[in-house]
């Protein structure tokens, strides 16, 4: 990461393009992108390592990279699903509200390196975290005011599921405190004594 950003101008610190390997996960157009960002910023080692798929530069390449060889169908369900921490085939049907997601997450893991399948357990997949940050602010332009009811549709699989805690994650980020609320309820207790506090502290000051 540092013989990257140093080739395109920018000389990091350890500490920094450890924190730059992370964001990008090692991804060198990100690592290179990144180092275009902060060109021109009042503190340019800082606009590097705290890069985001927001960014002008990089949404531009992710658009013209990824999503222009996509078809419509394809970029619907990268940017509905993209509210998911983990994606797997079940919960992104439901989410997304189209069918077919296990074979389309498998061709899109083929064909682009930023959609990345998950070891062990059923299958599942992870969305590149630059990329992610993109294809939400993207469903935010296609779709205004799609994510708090994409979140209500997880949380309602993931406690139909029995995975609790997830879906009262995804309950507070779609807006529904009364289901929030009734979830974090049920599990106090046992979330108390199992010494989880501080997760309980976030969701009741939620």
């Amino acid at each position: 990461t540092r013989r990257l950003t140093a080739a395109a101008g920018r000389s990091l610190t350890p500490d920094q393009a450890d924190v730059l390997r992370e964001r990008t996960d090692g991804w060198a157009p990100g690592i290179y992108l990144a180092t275009l960002v902060g060109t021109g910023s009042t503190d340019p080692s800082r606009a590097t390592v705290m890069v985001s798929g927001n960014e002008p530069a990089i949404a531009d390449y992710l658009r013209s990279e990824l999503l222009s060889s996509l078809g419509d169908e394809d970029r619907v369900f990268l940017t509905r699903s993209s509210i998911l921490e983990v994606v797997e085939p079940s919960v992104a049907e439901a989410v997304t509200g189209m069918p077919g997601a296990a074979e389309r997450l498998r061709s899109l893991a083929r064909e682009n390196r930023l959609v990345t399948p998950l070891a062990g357990g059923a299958p599942s997949y992870r969305y590149h975290q630059i990329l992610s940050e993109y294809l939400r602010a993207e469903l935010d332009r296609r779709e205004p005011g799609a994510a708090a009811k994409l979140h209500r549709r997880a949380a309602t699989w993931f406690e139909r599921a029995g995975r609790v805690e997830a879906a009262i994650d995804h309950a507070l980020a779609g807006a529904d405190e009364a289901t929030a609320a009734r979830l974090v309820l049920a599990i106090t207790l046992s979330m108390h004594y199992a010494g989880h506090t501080d997760l309980l502290d976030r969701w009741i000051r939620a």
